[in-house]
């Protein structure tokens, strides 16, 4: 109440440091906690715990720490100060619904898998590039079926020279490509020589 520091440390962001953080503060109970942001899995462990949760804007943060560089021991501190003196942008953080973090475990699972596909994307953009570079460019994405399929069918420059261009086109056939149009450009473009890579390389 006097403002005394009771205990500093810091954790992982992984279940172990959640529940040493959880253990630490029930040893300190009662309590009440201010943070910066809404959301996140630590927030999400601290809601679950029924912990006290007050929310305190970046930019009031900001305003407060002045010029001073942004540390995270004096931050630290400051939102606990803040809280401890009542600041009026200290406000009670409204508990979510059991629905409501249902679907912010969803959110953030989907936006996992978008930037799990987003990296594999580029990893194959980038292979490509190095070992099929006449393929770049030929379908709108790398990571839609068509373009999956074709590396299946041909997947090196050795095999699709080696192919007839009828049997080239039934492959776009067979997938009901739409852009027939393309497909002698495309012929083409694969059938002009270029470097050789190994499989070494």
């Amino acid at each position: 109440e006097n403002g005394e520091t009771l205990s500093h440390f810091k954790i992982e962001h992984n279940p172990q440091g959640f529940q040493h953080l959880d253990g630490v503060l029930r040893n300190l109970a009662p309590l009440k906690i201010s943070i910066e942001r809404p959301d996140g899995l630590l927030v999400d462990f601290l809601e679950e715990q029924n912990w006290d949760l007050y929310l305190i804007p970046p930019r009031a943060t900001a305003a407060k720490r002045g010029r001073r560089s942004k540390n995270d021991k004096r931050d630290a501190r400051l939102l606990a100060n803040l809280l401890r003196t009542g600041d009026q942008d200290c406000r009670p953080m409204g508990r979510s619904s059991e629905l409501v973090i249902h679907l912010k475990h969803k959110v953030r699972l989907f936006d996992k898998l978008q930037q799990d596909r987003q990296r594999n994307t580029n990893r194959l953009v980038h292979t490509l590039k190095l070992y099929y570079p006449a393929m770049v460019g030929m379908f709108r994405n790398v990571h839609q079926p068509i373009t999956l399929d074709f590396l299946q069918r041909f997947p090196d420059p050795q095999t699709v020279q080696q192919t007839s261009f009828e049997d080239f086109a039934t492959f776009f056939d067979g997938r009901h490509y739409n852009s027939k149009h393309k497909i002698p450009g495309f012929y083409e473009r694969l059938q002009a020589p270029a470097p050789v890579a190994t499989d070494e390389d």
